[in-house]
C-alpha cells in the first residue's frame, strides 16, 4: 500500500508537458491557436484514434497537444505534441516505429525524423511530433527551430542500455527497433530489439528478445 501511494504522488509531481513547449516570446511571429489540450491513455482514441493502441503499447502516459498560427497569416499552421512514454527505451520503439532507414534525418533530441511538413523526435522518456498545417518554407523553418527550442527544454538522459544489445557492424543505418510485442507473428515473443543487417551477398534481420526467466526464454525459442 505504500509503495503504490509513493508512485500516485511522484507521478503527481511530475512537470506538466506544457513547460516543456516554447516560450511566449521565444516565437515572436507565432502563437497559440488555443490552450493546450490534454489526453491520457483512457481518452487518447479521442485525439489519435487510429494509432492509440499502438502507443498505449508502449506505455504510454499522457500527452499535450497545441496548434500554433502565424500572427499575421492564419494559413500558416502547425501542431505540437509531446508524449510522456513512461520509459526511455519507449519512447524510442514508438519513435523508431515512425522511421524508415531511406527518411533524413538530424540531430535534434537523441535523433529526429524531419521533413518539409514534419518532425518526430525522442529525447529521454518524450517522443515528440510537430506537423505542419501547410507546406510552406516559413512553416518548415519554424518546425525545426520549435523542435530545438522543445529539446533544449526536455530532460536528458543516456541512451537505453537495451540499444546496444545488437551489434553495429553491418547493419543498415536507421534499421533498429524496439517492438513490444507481435514479433514475426510470435506470441511467445515480447520484448524485442530488430535491426536489419546487410553484406554484397544478401541481407538478413538480426534480433535479440528478452524474458523475465530463462524458461520463458527456453519456451520461445522452441
Amino acid at each position: 500500500i505504500l509503495s503504490a501511494m509513493f508512485t500516485v504522488t511522484a507521478f503527481s509531481q511530475e512537470m506538466p508537458l506544457s513547460e516543456y513547449l516554447p516560450a511566449v516570446d521565444a516565437l515572436p511571429e507565432w502563437k497559440q491557436e488555443y490552450e493546450p489540450e490534454y489526453y491520457s491513455p483512457g481518452d487518447l482514441f479521442q485525439y489519435i484514434n487510429g494509432e492509440a493502441e499502438l502507443y498505449r503499447d508502449y506505455g504510454f502516459q499522457r500527452v499535450v497537444t497545441v496548434p500554433y498560427i502565424h500572427a499575421d497569416n492564419t494559413d500558416l499552421s502547425f501542431t505540437v505534441d509531446i508524449y510522456d512514454m513512461r520509459t526511455p527505451l519507449n519512447a524510442f520503439g514508438i519513435y523508431s516505429s515512425h522511421r524508415r532507414p531511406d527518411h533524413r534525418f538530424g540531430s535534434i533530441g537523441i535523433e529526429a525524423v524531419i521533413s518539409r511538413t514534419s518532425v518526430r523526435f525522442w529525447q529521454e522518456k518524450y517522443f515528440v511530433r510537430i506537423q505542419a498545417g501547410a507546406l510552406d518554407q516559413e512553416v518548415t523553418t519554424v518546425i525545426k527551430e520549435t523542435a530545438s527550442i522543445i529539446s533544449g527544454n526536455l530532460p536528458h538522459a543516456k541512451i537505453p542500455d537495451e540499444l546496444s544489445l545488437l551489434p553495429e557492424e553491418k547493419r543498415i543505418s536507421h534499421s533498429l527497433k524496439y517492438l513490444r510485442a507481435g514479433f514475426m507473428g510470435q506470441a511467445a515473443f515480447g520484448d524485442v530489439l530488430q535491426a536489419e543487417y546487410a553484406s554484397p551477398a544478401d541481407t538478413c534481420l538480426g534480433f535479440v528478445a528478452w524474458f523475465s526467466n530463462e524458461e520463458k526464454a527456453d519456451a520461445a525459442l522452441k
